[in-house]
């Protein structure tokens, strides 16, 4: 099971993180998942303009086209926070560090032999 997702519309990451705070972010930018629409498909239909739903009195205020998607992920609180754990993850496992390594005989030890 994944517990983060990624949302891509023609090329543009618009959104990259947890599931559980996929739905949030869509819809405080004013998009609505319907009633019974799976996150799946709530998550897809953003990136099909008949399918998607702005929340009522958001309907001039929403991103429609992937660049206005792409400018409203890359300002969001949510991006930032991103990469600030994108950044701290780098800072830790850094190549050439020996973290790679560790890594890799720790694989190693816990294959079955013959793998």
């Amino acid at each position: 099971m994944f517990d983060k997702v990624t949302v891509i519309y023609e090329s543009e990451q618009i959104f990259f993180g947890r599931i559980t705070d996929a739905k949030r972010y869509f819809e405080t930018m004013g998009y609505e998942c319907k009633p019974g629409q799976s996150m799946p498909d709530f998550l897809t239909s953003l990136t099909n303009a008949s399918e998607r739903c702005a929340r009522s009195g958001f309907e001039d205020k929403v991103p429609r086209s992937p660049a206005e998607f792409a400018q409203y992920w890359k300002q969001s609180s949510e991006y930032s926070e991103l990469t600030v754990e994108i950044d701290q993850y780098n800072a830790r496992y850094q190549f050439g560090t020996g973290a790679c390594d560790a890594f890799s005989v720790s694989r190693r030890a816990q294959q079955a032999k013959g793998q």
